[in-house]
């Protein structure tokens, strides 16, 4: 599956950009010194500027480095960390060059604007406030030096003031409404890449509904011989374990038999046709009762903490297979130990089923839900896959985690449709 990378990070494209902006910004800044030397006339500590330089295309060759052999996404932090450090460069250039009175002094809005672009707001704001205390800084040290030696100090003093005002009052300004941009585009991102994921998603799942309606008319003979074999087994005299034995593999046949029949009736169906709403007790209770008939199960622990009347869902048989599978895969991992916890309010209802297995693996972690994947040899791994893509297609949320003290806790949240209660 294709994978899109969401905005918590950065992708290593954005650095490459910066390393080339910093390039030509550097190449800007030579030129600049070069002119200045020996075109203008005009004196300045070339050897401290070059110094600076040097140390400014260091640090781009670390870059380059990086960019070249890092395959990792890029975070916020180190991201900052470079806009940091570009500002620092940019104030030692203007320190070294006439401060404030440098008409490149405007290319410190750079780093502020590029922050607010791709950088949560915390960040843009404090590199805007570190910009307007260097630039605060130099107005202070070169515009003291200027007066001591100025016959109109009350008008220069006043057009220092000014300056000090505007570059303040711009740098407020791009933070506001640049941030507010980034933040558009920021989520204009994340909803394309939910997008994609749920595009890839459902096109997986039209696959698997294909195979899965020439597959249940495939198995449908075999294994109606199969119950055949099996009744004529049980009509026969056996011991009370044996017929035990047998009683549970005919409901087993029996389960297969049905799961069959809702794949060939509604394999690739998408919709939610023929849900119905249940109260939130009722849909838990009905379900839990129904995996325990089907699964032979007992040993697990119920706690439901919503108050009662509880509100009602939209349930259809794809999500009672979905959570069928969810517990079915708790009880592999837990046989003798699972707890199902359920609450409610007006919004959503929360199921947390809780074993005490070995957990997941961090990989499968990431992958569960987005591609089908499975621990066991002979496993195709579409249980879990199928179960997470049906309760989203309902609204509803999934997650698993690793419990600290062993085992995994799935969290299911499932929206409320109050208006579909009179559908019973």
């Amino acid at each position: 599956m294709t994978q899109f990378l969401p905005s918590q990070t950065l992708d290593i494209r954005q650095l490459r950009e910066i390393f080339l902006l910093r390039n030509i910004t550097l190449a800007g800044i030579i030129i600049s010194i070069l002119t200045a030397q020996y075109l203008l006339d005009i004196k300045l500590p070339v050897l401290s500027l070059y110094a600076t330089s040097f140390l400014l295309v260091s640090f781009n060759a670390f870059v380059w480095v990086r960019i070249e052999k890092g395959n990792n996404p890029v975070s916020h932090s180190e991201f900052f960390s470079h806009l940091i450090i570009d500002t620092l460069f940019f104030a030692a250039f203007l320190f070294l060059s006439g401060g404030a009175s440098n008409p490149f002094s405007l290319v410190f809005l750079i780093p502020v604007i590029i922050s607010a672009t791709v950088l949560p707001v915390t960040y843009t704001w404090a590199l805007a406030l570190l910009t307007i205390a260097i630039y605060s800084l130099f107005i202070f040290i070169y515009g003291t030096a200027h007066n001591m030696h100025s016959e109109h100090n009350s008008s220069f003093s006043l057009h220092i003031f000014g300056m000090w005002l505007g570059f303040t009052f711009g740098t407020l300004i791009v933070v506001f409404f640049v941030t507010r941009i980034g933040r558009l585009l920021r989520k204009n991102q994340d909803q394309l890449y939910q997008a994609n994921e749920q595009a890839l998603r459902d096109e997986q799942l039209v696959v698997l509904g294909t195979l899965a309606a020439s597959t249940a008319h495939e198995i449908n003979t075999p294994l109606a011989t199969v119950s055949l074999l099996t009744q004529e087994l049980l009509d026969g005299n056996h011991s009370d374990d044996e017929n035990q034995k047998l009683q549970l593999l005919q409901s087993q046949i029996d389960r297969c038999t049905q799961a069959l029949e809702n794949l060939s009736t509604n394999a690739g169906d998408l919709s939610l046709r023929g849900g119905r709403s249940y109260p939130a007790n009722q849909f838990i209770q009905e379900l839990l009762d129904n995996w325990k008939h089907y699964s032979n199960i007992s040993n697990f622990k119920v706690k439901v903490d919503g108050q009662l009347p509880a509100p009602w869902i939209l349930v259809d048989d794809t999500l009672k297979h979905a959570m069928h599978n969810i517990l079915d895969n708790a009880f592999e991992a837990s046989p003798d130990n699972i707890e199902i916890h359920s609450d409610w309010d007006l919004d959503k209802v929360w199921i947390d089923i809780i074993d005490n297995g070995p957990g997941v693996d961090r990989t499968t972690l990431n992958k569960l839900g987005h591609t089908p994947i499975s621990s066991k040899d002979d496993g195709m791994g579409l249980g879990l896959f199928i179960a997470y893509s049906v309760i989203r297609r309902f609204g509803g949320e999934v997650s698993m985690i690793n419990r600290e003290t062993g085992g995994s806790h799935t969290h299911i949240k499932l929206p409320v449709n109050m208006g579909l209660k009179n559908d019973r």
